[in-house]
């Protein structure tokens, strides 16, 4: 059974390959705004993704330092008795 499912993966690879490797005639056009709104998009993307990500560690250590804080206030007021 695993050799017939490897041997049907085996044929659609090589048949996708074989599509991909013949020429075919595009026509298409893609004009060079095109190619600066999809670099704009990408940037755009990665600064924003940087800024979450700066976000979410800041987060984080808001939450460690509060815990370590109340830690030491505990242990603070528990020698006071």
């Amino acid at each position: 059974m695993k050799s017939d499912t490897n041997t049907r993966q085996a044929l659609w690879i090589t048949a996708l390959l074989l599509l991909l490797a013949t020429p075919h005639m595009a026509f298409a056009y893609v004009d060079p705004g095109s190619g600066a709104m999809i670099w704009q998009v990408a940037a755009g993307l990665a600064v924003g993704s940087l800024f979450y990500i700066r976000r979410v560690v800041l987060k984080v250590k808001e939450l460690v330092y509060r815990s370590k804080k109340q830690v030491t206030v505990k242990s603070y007021a528990s020698q006071g008795d």
